[in-house]
């Protein structure tokens, strides 16, 4: 009932063949063409105006709707432009 099964590395490897690593890589590539295709996209809601940030300096500014941006590189901010802040001071 103790019995303990050994699992050779080396066999496994072996029985995979080397077809394995390029396995991996084509789905770990894959997984990352997915990723940045994801986050390429934004949405600038209704009431707001997208500020698109490249690399830390303001570049432009979008309209509502849905936009795309380079991954990693520009950032976008919305930025409600139709919201009207007050502030009640005095009596």
């Amino acid at each position: 009932m103790n019995e303990r099964t050994t699992i050779n590395v080396d066999d496994y490897r072996q029985k995979m063949g080397p077809n394995m690593k390029r396995i991996f890589s084509a789905v770990a590539g894959i997984v990352l063409i997915v990723i940045l295709a994801i986050s390429s996209v934004y949405m600038v809601d209704a009431d707001s105006v997208g500020v698109v940030w490249t690399l830390g300096k303001i570049t432009d500014e979008t309209q509502p709707g849905i936009h795309l941006k380079i991954p990693l590189v520009q950032r976008v901010d919305n930025v409600p432009v139709k919201q009207v802040f007050r502030r009640e001071i005095g009596f």
